[in-house]
């Protein structure tokens, strides 16, 4: 699963998200495929967000996971995800 950092905070105008970290003054404004995906990311996987999108988008579905990957995996390593499986065990060796 995939869980978004609490440090941000998201607006939607007009169907598009706009990320916001005001402690460290950085933003982000997501197009409106990849704010569909922010708004479905928070506890479900690659492959239910992309069940649920392909309803709604024609892409072929493996093209449609693969960008799907592509943006959870930036925001990733921007800090805006955490992938919850990972973090839990990073934090096994700490309890």
């Amino acid at each position: 699963m995939i869980i978004k950092n609490q440090d941000f905070e998201c607006e939607y105008v007009d169907g598009l998200a706009y990320l916001f970290n005001i402690k460290e003054g950085i933003g982000y404004d997501f197009s409106e495929v990849t704010s569909d995906i922010w708004m479905l990311v928070d506890s479900k996987s690659v492959d239910e967000i992309c069940d649920i999108l392909h309803d709604k988008y024609d892409v072929e579905k493996t093209l449609l996971k693969k960008d799907i990957q592509s943006f959870v995996d930036e925001c990733i390593n921007e800090g805006l995800l955490y992938n919850e499986e990972i973090c839990d065990v990073q934090l096994e060796g700490y309890l």
